[in-house]
């Protein structure tokens, strides 16, 4: 009687096991699985040129969506000349590029960067970078993604080197002939 008690017992806590496991199975396949990729992309991935002191030049930049649902990305600059980089559309909404990517992208945003270089006397490098982000947080979830374009800026003197000499001679000569004139009084 003890091995039919103990037979019985093994069975209750094994049905007891087997419906815990059919419960959780259950459970799990009800579960729905929200799967979803974000990304961002930003052309041209860099950027170089030379410009003068005081001008100003504009740049086209393509914005694009690399995930598979609608985003807003954020569009900001970092680095020594974000002072003197304007944005002109800071967030843009994107819709997923189709499959497979290509560039161009169909359905990338244009959004322009505005560069004035600052005054300087001697020639200088200058880096930054323009930051695609986004952050589309749906269903209280946290997705990031982000991606740089650097810029690589030389801003040279409008007037050449030997501008200044010519300069510097000009008023050593002025200075000269004002001093002679006031000695021959």
């Amino acid at each position: 009687m003890v091995d039919e008690k103990e037979g019985y017992t093994f069975c209750f806590s094994e049905r007891r096991r087997m419906k815990k496991l059919i419960l959780i199975i259950i459970f799990l396949m009800n579960l729905s699985v929200v799967s979803a990729s974000v990304g961002v992309g930003v052309s041209p991935a860099k950027l170089s040129d030379t410009i003068f002191t005081g001008e100003v030049k504009e740049y086209d930049y393509i914005i694009y969506n690399t995930g598979d649902i609608n985003i807003t990305a954020k569009i900001s600059i970092e680095g020594e000349l974000s002072d003197y980089i304007d944005i002109s559309e800071k967030e843009i909404f994107l819709l997923p590029e189709p499959e497979p990517h290509r560039l161009p992208p169909v359905n990338g945003k244009i959004t322009k960067i505005r560069i004035k270089s600052p005054l300087l006397l001697h020639e200088k490098n200058y880096t930054s970078k323009v930051v695609a982000s986004v952050n589309p947080g749906f269903g209280g979830l946290i997705t990031t993604g982000a991606v740089a374009s650097n810029i690589y800026i030389t801003v040279k003197p409008r007037y050449s080197f030997y501008f200044k000499y010519i300069i510097l001679l000009f008023i050593i000569i002025v200075f000269y002939l004002v001093i002679k004139k006031r000695g021959s009084r």
